[in-house]
């Protein structure tokens, strides 16, 4: 089920959060909803669920708004706060009780702590858990449902780099499966390495969007150096790279930014032909400049509003 929200705008004590915000994610995409601390992705992910009420604008899911949906949980499973829990009850009766409240059988509970691998804490008090450990659990609540979109808040919080792995496979295997995943964040670390599309917010509007690397730009792969960069052009293409000629070569040399292929690949199919190579570096693009860039305060982003 895809998501679409349109002219989104929203107003708190007189102070504009929304501003016409008009995004998409598709199915079978992972999509970032990505700005600063303050810039309006909570508060859009909550009129999406219909937890806020917006001043102006539309946000459907699948072509419907959510209140309208015929079964809510089966359609749309979201992560928001890491406090909807009591913290006394153990974190499988957490789960029971939103099961029945949303008339899903009780063996989807079981199958949902065992999909997060909260298996051995599933008995204890969730007052006991660590921040990782509750995030698990809320992320097993969204689940609960087998919904066709997940629309999940920070959810790298609290993980360290084994869940922040874990969860990045999960969600991409959920995309992979032609549903729709939508989680917003500040921190694009994690976050670039899980997600197909961006949609960047500032000052509670829409500053960019589209594929990851058509957004945040494309200057990861393998810089080289040589004399002999038609010759050298022809051998990667034939490996199934893709190439394309970047400014920094003197004396003769020649520079270009390689895709698509590994440096060993590089440096054997070099050395195997005959072709000098006086450079051979990995590089990556510098997703953060160009985020910040994006969000910066006054400038072409716009300002940022809680």
């Amino acid at each position: 089920m895809s998501v679409t929200i349109e002219g989104l705008a929203k107003t708190y004590r007189g102070r504009r959060v929304l501003d016409g915000l008009t995004m998409s994610a598709q199915d079978g995409r992972v999509t970032g909803f990505l700005g600063r601390n303050g810039a309006g992705k909570t508060t859009t992910l909550r009129c999406l669920l219909g937890l806020v009420r917006a001043d102006a604008g539309r946000c459907l899911v699948d072509g419907r708004p959510f209140a309208e949906l015929d079964h809510p949980s089966g359609a749309v499973g979201a992560l928001l706060s890491q406090e909807a829990h009591h913290p006394a009850r153990s974190g499988r009766d957490h789960l029971r009780i939103l099961a029945s409240a949303s008339g899903l059988p009780r063996q989807r509970v079981a199958q949902v702590v065992e999909e997060v691998e909260l298996s051995d804490a599933a008995d204890r008090p969730v007052r006991g858990y660590s921040l990782g450990m509750r995030q698990r659990l809320h992320l097993a609540a969204a689940l609960l449902g087998d919904p066709a979109t997940l629309v999940l808040d920070e959810p790298t919080n609290g993980l360290d780099p084994p869940g922040a792995r874990w969860l990045r496979d999960r969600l991409q295997g959920y995309a992979a499966q032609g549903r729709c995943v939508l989680l917003s964040s500040h921190v694009l670390g994690e976050v670039s390495r899980t997600v197909d599309d961006v949609c960047v917010v500032a000052g509670g509007r829409i500053v960019a969007q589209g594929g990851l690397h058509e957004v945040m730009g494309d200057d990861d792969g393998v810089l080289v150096e040589t004399d002999e960069p038609t010759r050298l052009h022809r051998l990667l293409v034939e490996l199934g790279a893709t190439t394309r000629p970047v400014e920094g070569g003197a004396g003769g040399l020649h520079r270009l930014l390689v895709h698509g292929v590994a440096p060993e690949t590089i440096a054997r199919a070099a050395s195997h032909h005959g072709v000098l190579l006086t450079l051979l570096h990995p590089v990556q693009a510098d997703l953060e400049a160009r985020f910040l860039a994006l969000t910066e305060p006054g400038g072409d982003g716009g300002g940022g509003s809680a």
